[in-house]
């Protein structure tokens, strides 16, 4: 006999056991009487026990029947929740967008579209967090990141990248330092220290001291004391140079300085809510 009992066998046997009746039930359920017999039968010789006792008034749970009714019910309860979730998160009435971000190009290519989707989508909840592309392009592989705002990097793989802009890359100093032998650079993992190392390896170029930081608003600061050059996006440090606090160096060795920026995202694990706010990404950065 085979095992495998669809879900719709419990709906027939839990209607059934509410009304009491299988007359009731049949037109509930707009199935035929004969066929819920059928099905009521089957059910009992599959789960190996009797479930129903018929009655003048229709038919009786019994004792093992009671017992399986009250699994039954708390788990179509449960399917309903289930059917109620997917419902809102597909309505956009619940569910969250989990986005990694530098705080600087956040500002730049995120905050518009998250203020706009949060007018339109109240109800879901948007978390962001700073990571280092290496780390985040493995949470979005993962499923563990929906959204990875970041330069295009050729040597990621696995997920896809969007372009919405390009961006300039510069190098910059004190103005009045003339010491090119220091640098202040990212954190291994970031685009920024990918760059800055391929940079040093086409040019042979080394220097006596490095003092590696987080973020670029420390990295600013530190270049505004002396403590050596800097590769930065150019609208981070436009003002600095117009107003001579910056001077560009480096300028008669090619680089890479448009870097092209967008977003990732895994296609395999692709919500509503996501689709939504890629769409308001790509619209407000055009």
């Amino acid at each position: 006999m085979d095992k495998n009992i669809s879900l719709d066998y419990y709906k027939i046997f839990y209607e059934v056991a509410k009304s009491q009746s299988i007359t009731k039930a049949s037109n509930t359920l707009f199935i035929s009487q004969p066929a819920i017999t059928q099905t009521l039968k089957k059910l009992e010789t599959v789960l190996g026990c009797k479930l129903f006792i018929r009655t003048t008034k229709g038919v009786k749970l019994t004792q093992i029947g009671e017992r399986i009714f009250a699994k039954v019910e708390q788990g179509l309860k449960n399917f309903k929740e289930v059917e109620l979730l997917s419902e809102n998160e597909e309505n956009l009435e619940s569910g969250e967008i989990k986005i990694s971000c530098g705080s600087n190009i956040a500002k730049k290519l995120l905050l518009k579209s998250i203020i706009e989707f949060n007018h339109l989508y109240p109800n879901v909840e948007i978390i962001i967090e700073d990571n280092v592309q290496k780390l985040s392009v493995e949470r979005l592989k993962k499923g563990e990141l929906d959204v990875l705002i970041s330069q295009n990097n050729e040597e990621v793989s696995g997920v896809k990248f969007h372009h919405l802009k390009y961006e300039k890359y510069v190098f910059v100093t004190k103005h009045d330092d003339n010491d090119l032998n220091k640098a202040i650079l990212m954190t291994d993992g970031t685009y920024s220290r990918t760059l800055f190392d391929r940079f040093k390896q086409n040019f042979s170029i080394s220097f006596e001291h490095n003092t590696i930081v987080s973020g670029y608003n420390t990295a600013i600061e530190l270049c505004k004391a002396g403590l050596g050059v800097m590769l930065i996006p150019y609208y981070l440090v436009e003002d600095l140079i117009a107003n001579n606090t910056f001077k560009v160096v480096f300028e008669d060795k090619e680089i890479d300085e448009w870097q092209d920026y967008g977003f990732y995202t895994n296609e395999n694990n692709l919500s509503m809510a996501t689709k939504k706010f890629v769409e308001l990404l790509i619209k407000n950065n055009k």
